[in-house]
């Protein structure tokens, strides 16, 4: 995995929010395919929005999954752990919400933006396939 996004020098390790990682399939598509990219590019822009008023910290990591049932669906997992662990269900689920509305919102914008319509069919697409799991629930 490589980590892809680094903080301002001036932010210390200790006063960082977020730190994003990808797994390598997610990289080669990030980097082969523009729209994946800037749909990628909207879901890191409402994780940092979203840290912007945490107390805590975010390990994200981004995986492409085939589902079991329908191995022909390709999936989008935002996988996310939480620093130092919240116990609290319904804090995490309050949370996960959070993340969910905005980072749709991102992506919604994205779509109302000047995209063809190939492209905003794509992004659909990928909005579909896009899940956010906290870990551990």
């Amino acid at each position: 995995m490589r980590k892809t996004i680094q903080e301002p020098p001036e932010t210390s390790e200790k006063e960082k929010k977020i730190t994003i990682y990808f797994e390598e399939a997610m990289q080669e598509k990030i980097n082969s395919d523009g729209n994946f990219s800037k749909f990628i590019e909207q879901v890191e822009r409402g994780l940092k929005e979203i840290t912007r008023k945490l107390d805590f910290k975010l390990i994200c990591t981004f995986k492409l999954r085939v589902d079991f049932e329908i191995p022909t669906w390709e999936k989008i997992i935002l996988s996310i752990q939480l620093i130092p662990a919240k116990s609290d269900f319904e804090e995490k689920i309050n949370l996960w919400d959070e993340l969910d509305d905005v980072i749709r919102g991102k992506i919604k914008k994205l779509l109302n933006s000047h995209l063809n319509e190939s492209d905003k069919i794509s992004t659909n697409n990928l909005n579909e396939k896009f899940y956010i799991e906290i870990n551990p629930l």
